[in-house]
């Protein structure tokens, strides 16, 4: 069963093609997978006598079809808080010069999903 795993972060580094997990074909509508790191500090505010959170570098990684539907631009990722919803990788290791990876299964700017959030709970 996967791990999944919800992170909230500024990417570190520029967002970069994965050749590698992309279809081999020369088909100019292929799918493009990209990846970025991203680190995540934890909470600050811990319940007594449990363990400080350290900070995490993953490796996130995600398809253009993805940062489209979130209208999202690989050139400005880097400038965006972002909250990301995914499963967590060990078989690409090789790529994840992070601590993990992560497949992402939604990712959104974090400013949007706090305003989502906001009409919602207006809505109720």
């Amino acid at each position: 069963m996967a791990h999944k795993i919800t992170i909230t972060g500024r990417p570190i580094d520029k967002i970069r093609l994965v050749p590698e997990l992309m279809d081999k074909t020369k088909n100019p509508n292929r799918v493009k997978v990209f990846a970025f790191e991203l680190r995540e500090n934890g909470s600050e505010g811990t319940p007594k006598r449990l363990p400080k959170p350290s900070n995490v570098t993953f490796t996130v990684f995600v398809n253009d079809t993805q940062l489209k539907r979130s209208n999202l631009d690989p050139e400005t990722l880097h400038n965006i808080d972002l909250v990301i919803s995914g499963v967590i990788t060990l078989k690409v290791k090789p790529l994840v010069p992070g601590h993990m990876g992560i497949v992402t299964l939604t990712i959104v700017e974090k400013a949007i999903k706090r305003q989502k959030e906001e009409d919602q709970e207006k809505a109720i």
